[in-house]
């Protein structure tokens, strides 16, 4: 169904005054390079599944695809060791050793790495649980053919210009480019014992070198909730979040304690929650707010392929319950258009859809998972079909659009593993391995 956000002039004249009707043009997305190098050669994995819906590991026949896959090894409690990082050719199992992840202490969460690997198939970035750039060690031969951003960005001034402090940003995501890198500062930022540098929260911006910071402000009251997605020429960023947002999570008007002193910034008084899109130019231009609905919230915001678009997840609260803890009423999945501000929703349901839509390559089609199963369908919705059975499934296209890539939590074991990969057009998924982490 389709629906007017807003009319149609007044959204040209607010996305026109922030330069994006223009700017946000289509951008092809690069292909994946099928070149190896030498390396241990690897089956791919098998195992059983459970009870809980997981997919068949069972050997299938027909050859897979999809090109190479960035991944490093899982972590063992029980014998710590550096985590090997490898590219992994899903036809063949042929594993290339780019070097190795320090392994950390404790849980496995604090040994578990975020890879992303540039459109350009050269730039890579490795984000540690401190949401911190990692560096690769013990790099080879092979690993020349890449460059590994590290180490860690440029320090920002503090607000009241005496001295520096460590960036504390995260969610960090390259540009379509693979030129520069965006952070989220998603909450005020305070800085002990230094009242007056107090800063909004933000969205940060550095060159892949880790120099040019740029910080971008958020509005006042706001708060942004990532990931973030660039838009595809790499002008602009969009996030999700709210302003004014009822971080109290209690109806408004409730009576409490009023805050006081320093807390009076940490805690603010309950608000009726309002749900908006944040489109930030990274030029600086004004930030602009798309949509405005109270008691909902949005996430997962992604910019599809051409621009043309915004895909993203709604959650509307029932009268019995206040954002942004709610639990009940209707999830949708739905796209704005950029031009007009049309939204089309695109699922419904009362089940959670988790991450959201993922694009495909080409913009044609969106993956999206809810708590027992991952879907492909059109990208107006149609033609919905479902490819897996993953619960709570982080999932991924190949670069050609072929092939899905995605994790699945196993209920029975309480475990989460992955990767998995199944042809997009449906058929039986495949285990690969029990990694840490992996990109496409």
């Amino acid at each position: 169904m389709i629906r007017s956000a807003r009319g149609t002039n007044h959204w040209a004249r607010t996305l026109a005054g922030a330069g994006l009707l223009l700017a946000v043009s289509g951008c092809s997305v690069a292909s994946q390079s099928a070149a190896t190098s030498g390396g241990a050669s690897e089956p791919t994995g098998s195992g059983a599944g459970s009870d809980s819906g997981a997919p068949s590991a069972e050997p299938s026949t027909g050859p897979l695809g999809g090109g190479l896959i960035l991944v490093h090894e899982g972590y063992d409690e029980q014998n710590p060791s550096p985590l090997d990082v490898f590219t992994l050719d899903a036809g063949t199992g042929q594993r290339t050793l780019l070097g190795t992840l320090p392994e950390g202490w404790g849980p496995s969460y604090r040994n578990s790495y975020v890879l992303q690997w540039g459109a350009d198939r050269k730039h890579v970035i490795v984000i540690n649980h401190e949401g911190k750039w990692q560096e690769l060690e013990n790099s080879t031969d092979a690993a020349d053919q890449l460059i590994f951003i590290c180490c860690e960005p440029a320090r920002e001034v503090l607000p009241n210009g005496e001295g520096t402090q460590a960036l504390y940003a995260d969610g960090w995501v390259l540009s379509p480019q693979s030129d520069q890198v965006a952070g989220l500062k998603a909450r005020q930022i305070d800085v002990p014992g230094c009242l007056e540098c107090s800063a909004p929260g933000a969205v940060v911006i550095v060159d892949v070198d880790g120099g040019n910071l740029r910080t971008l402000p958020l509005p006042a009251g706001a708060q942004g909730m990532g990931p973030i997605s660039w838009s595809p020429d790499g002008t602009a960023v969009v996030i999700s979040g709210c302003r004014p947002c009822n971080v109290a999570g209690t109806a408004a008007g409730a009576q409490i304690t009023p805050p006081s002193g320093d807390w009076a910034k940490l805690t603010p008084y309950p608000a009726v929650e309002h749900a908006h899109l944040f489109v930030v130019p990274i030029n600086g231009s004004p930030v602009q707010e798309l949509l405005d609905e109270a008691e909902t919230s949005f996430w997962s915001a992604a910019w599809s392929p051409d621009g043309t678009a915004i895909a993203f997840g709604s959650h509307e609260c029932p009268p019995n319950e206040h954002a942004p803890d709610c639990f009940e009423g209707t999830f949708t999945l739905e796209t704005l258009a950029v031009a007009d501000g049309l939204r089309t929703t695109v699922a419904e349901g009362a089940a959670d859809f988790g991450l959201g839509v993922i694009w495909s390559p080409d913009g044609r089609r969106m993956a999206l998972g809810d708590d027992s199963s991952i879907f492909v369908m059109d990208a107006d919705g149609s033609h919905r079909a479902k490819v897996a059975d993953a619960r709570w499934s982080e999932t991924t296209w190949s670069p050609d659009g072929e092939w899905l890539l995605f994790s699945t939590y196993d209920e029975a074991l309480g475990i989460t593993s992955g990767p998995w990969i199944v042809a997009a057009d449906g058929g039986e998924a495949r285990l690969l391995g029990s990694y840490g982490g992996w990109a496409w």
